[in-house]
C-alpha cells in the first residue's frame, strides 16, 4: 500500500509538473504573440507618422505654390491696370502698341518665373 501511495504521489507530482510546464509554454506562447502583436502596432505607428509627415509636406507644396500663383496674379492685374490707365490717358495708336509690347513682355517674364519656381 505504501508502494501504491508513493505511486499515487509521484503521478500527481508528475501530473503537475506536466501542467505548470504547459501553463508556462501557454505563458510564453501568449507573450510571444503580444511581442509580435506590439511590433506590428509600432510598424503602424511609423508607417503612420511617415504618411503624415509627406502629407504636410505636399499641404506645405501647394500653398506655397498657392501663394505664387496669388502673386502672379496680383503682379499681372496690377500690370494690366496700369496699361489701361496709361491708355485711357493717351488713346493713340503709338501708346496702345506700347502698352500691349509691355504687356507682352511682362507675362512671359512671369510665365518664365512661374516656370523656374516649379522646376
Amino acid at each position: 500500500m505504501t508502494v501504491c501511495v508513493l505511486q499515487l504521489f509521484s503521478l500527481t507530482q508528475s501530473s503537475e509538473e506536466l501542467r505548470r510546464d504547459r501553463d508556462r509554454s501557454a505563458d510564453t506562447t501568449e507573450e510571444e504573440r503580444l511581442r509580435i502583436r506590439v511590433l506590428e502596432l509600432e510598424d503602424q505607428v511609423t508607417q503612420l507618422r511617415i504618411s503624415l509627415a509627406a502629407g504636410r509636406q505636399q499641404r506645405a507644396e501647394f500653398i506655397q505654390q498657392s501663394s505664387r500663383n496669388s502673386q502672379w496674379l496680383l503682379s499681372l492685374r496690377s500690370d494690366l491696370s496700369d496699361s489701361l490707365a496709361a491708355v485711357e490717358r493717351r488713346p493713340i495708336p503709338s501708346v496702345l502698341e506700347s502698352e500691349t509690347q509691355r504687356l507682352d513682355r511682362s507675362l512671359r517674364e512671369e510665365e518664365l518665373r512661374l516656370s523656374l519656381s516649379q522646376s
